[in-house]
């Protein structure tokens, strides 16, 4: 993704007044947006089923525990 790409998703999202004229290489919103966008291809590349289960603690099944009461 190039740069200007960067820079439009992040007007759409942040809006166009939070975005500097210049210094946009070291914005921090240039970072986020970055970050936000390889999170939303990575979940449409099939990460979406890891939301359940990839981090650490949280449990891999979602319902009734098995264990006996």
């Amino acid at each position: 993704m190039g740069s200007w790409m960067a820079r439009v998703i992040a007007e759409v999202l942040f809006s166009r007044k939070r975005i500097p004229g210049r210094a946009w290489k070291t914005h921090e919103l240039r970072s986020r947006t970055i970050r936000l966008v390889q999170a939303g291809l990575a979940l449409m590349r099939g990460g979406i089923p890891h939301l359940a289960g990839s981090r650490a603690g949280v449990p891999k099944t979602i319902g009734p525990s098995s264990a006996s009461p």
